[in-house]
């Protein structure tokens, strides 16, 4: 009977230990294959890591720096801030100009409206405009720029148009003189300040440009800007080739360009890959035949332990006794 007993407690526990590992070896292989289970992750993995370099930007489309601006020409002369040129002699002069008529309309916005939009407009120009033109008149004489003092031919025919009206045709007329005027102001400072060589106006101009954009804000705001009266945009870089002439023209040499070589690195991640897969392929087949053998464990314990062993058992014992 002991010997019965023993041989159903060996029978358990060995079909409980080899379901254990069964579980273990079922847990470690499907850890070991999930990153390789998905398909495409490992391809996703290899093309990030050889994944081509962003294009190189096409500088031949953008517009040329406005002439003198740079370090050529005899007009350009050096000084602490750098090169400065007729286009930045230019710039200044005509900031001062823009001032010494569009400060003034702001004055006279403030005396001649009761619109609120009007009147913010109005005091945007008058505090933006004193200091643009403090920076300026400060900046020209540290560079030696000669400015004007008074408002031309075109400018003092706007002051004049603008005190001769009245009411809601004042208001119309002086939104829309005003943002005319800043729209191009804004246009000419933007290329001062993407082509001068000179520290002191790129600083000057990136002042005068977040300065103008504030008022074309404030008299959009108002609600009377006529926007199809506006000057139409022109495309950038009239000179260059359109769009898909220029792509399909600088196609070869953007791909030669920004074309990877296959280095012996990314020969060796690929390689490396493949190797691991084998080799995890070999450890799954020999896991599964072990499981196989273990398997058929219990079956040839349980033949063991059949009826004719017991019987036999049972008779040597009682001999025995």
């Amino acid at each position: 009977m002991n010997h019965l007993l023993s041989g159903y407690v060996d029978h358990d526990m060995g079909d409980s230990a080899c379901k254990s590992r069964t579980r273990w070896l079922a847990a470690v292989g499907i850890s070991l294959l999930m990153p390789f289970s998905t398909p495409g992750v490992a391809a996703a993995q290899h093309d990030k890591s050889s994944a081509p370099p962003p294009p190189l930007a096409i500088t031949e489309s953008l517009p040329a720096a406005p002439l003198g601006s740079g370090g050529k020409g005899d007009e350009v002369v050096e000084t602490k801030w750098g090169p400065l040129g007729a286009g930045d002699r230019d710039f200044i002069s005509k900031v001062r100009l823009a001032g010494l008529w569009e400060l003034p309309a702001g004055q006279q916005a403030m005396q001649k409206s009761q619109n609120p939009k009007i009147l913010e407009a109005g005091q945007h120009l008058i505090d933006g405009h004193t200091a643009l033109d403090d920076m300026i008149r400060k900046g020209g004489q540290a560079l030696g720029v000669e400015l004007p003092n008074q408002p031309n031919s075109d400018q003092s025919g706007w002051l004049k148009e603008l005190s001769d009206t009245q009411g809601e045709e004042y208001e119309r007329t002086f939104v829309n003189r005003l943002r005319a005027a800043h729209g191009k102001v804004y246009g000419f400072a933007a290329q001062i300040r993407a082509g001068t060589k000179n520290e002191l106006v790129r600083r000057m101009a990136a002042q005068t440009m977040n300065t103008v954009f504030d008022h074309i804000t404030m008299l959009e705001k108002t609600g009377l800007v006529d926007f199809a009266a506006l000057p139409s945009a022109t495309v950038l870089g009239q000179s260059a080739p359109p769009p898909d002439t220029a792509v399909t023209t600088a196609e070869p040499q953007s791909l030669q360009r920004s074309s990877p070589e296959v280095s012996p690195t990314a020969g060796s991640r690929s390689t490396g890959t493949t190797s691991l897969l084998v080799v995890l392929g070999a450890i799954g087949a020999v896991a599964a035949l072990w499981l196989w053998w273990q398997r058929r464990k219990p079956a040839r314990r349980a033949a063991s332990y059949g009826p004719s062993s017991f019987t036999d058992r049972g008779s040597s014992d009682r001999s025995s006794l």
